[in-house]
């Protein structure tokens, strides 16, 4: 499969637990099921863009600024997986398999947060090392296994 079926795959799969009140572990089971086609990467991407989803439902829908589940689709694949701009359009658009194109609102609010973000870390190179995030500490000893 390619990025446009499986994300229409997981977009049907979170519309189907929205709509249905399926658990989620039986929607899954449904879709590989009817999904014969489907290869093991494949359904190892649905199901982790799926949970991903469910698990950041409502900071995805406050960031996107829709409350859809396409929308928490895209915005997992473009915050949380760090997918480009451009390839979260080429996945959504394509034809025959994809979701539909982008709204307008969709790729305002893809370019404006994926904006903040490079600027941020941008930033933080030009400051210096005075911002720059703290060294890792040193692992502490492990204690010995000797018995008193």
């Amino acid at each position: 499969m390619r990025d446009a079926g499986r994300l229409a795959a997981a977009i049907d799969v979170l519309t189907e637990i929205e709509t249905r009140h399926r658990p989620v572990r039986l929607a899954l089971k449904s879709w590989g099921d009817s999904a014969r086609y489907a290869g093991a990467k494949d359904r190892a991407f649905v199901s982790g863009l799926t949970l991903d989803v469910l698990r950041k439902r409502r900071s995805l829908a406050w960031r996107m600024g829709d409350d859809s589940v396409r929308a928490a689709a895209l915005g997992a694949l473009a915050f949380e997986w760090d997918w480009p701009l451009a390839r979260v359009t080429e996945a959504a658009g394509e034809e025959p398999h994809g979701s539909g194109p982008l709204t307008e609102a969709e790729r305002l609010s893809l370019r404006e947060l994926l904006t903040k973000i490079v600027g941020a870390a941008e930033l933080l190179e030009a400051v210096g090392p005075g911002l720059a995030p703290m060294p890792k500490s040193e692992p502490l000893p492990k204690k010995s296994a000797a018995r008193r």
